[in-house]
């Protein structure tokens, strides 16, 4: 994969690796996530950028167990992770490569923006 930033670099190696192993907590993100679901009702499908090993996406599953997820992930060992857990739709790509055709009813990004080099937010 070619990054376009350092940062895109970082996440998807070793760094993105060690991050794995120090955040696997997905209970602590339900209280937020509850309260964003109650805004938007009927949501049936989410599409989530950065989600690494899917925290935010099993937080909504339990609250959204018949929810169609996707999570899109550049870093290969929480894409395997993920995979492994099997509840949503991962695709190992860049934000900046990803190119979907499909319509979601909830976009989302949390805690990935901070991560992203200032000069290609308007590009995320």
């Amino acid at each position: 994969m070619a990054y376009k930033t350092e940062q895109e670099k970082f996440w998807a190696t070793e760094f993105g690796d060690s991050y794995i192993n120090r955040n696997q907590n997905y209970i602590s993100n339900i209280p937020f996530l509850s309260k964003v679901i109650e805004r938007a009702p009927n949501i049936k499908s989410i599409i989530e950028f950065g989600c690494n090993i899917g925290l935010n996406l099993k937080a909504l599953n339990t609250l959204l167990p018949s929810c169609h997820l996707t999570g899109v992930e550049i870093n290969k060992s929480a894409c395997k992770f993920l995979n492994e857990w099997g509840n949503c739709n991962v695709i190992n790509e860049s934000i900046f490569n990803y190119n979907e055709k499909h319509k979601y009813d909830l976009s989302m990004v949390k805690g990935v923006l901070i991560h992203i080099n200032p000069e290609m937010l308007n590009n995320a």
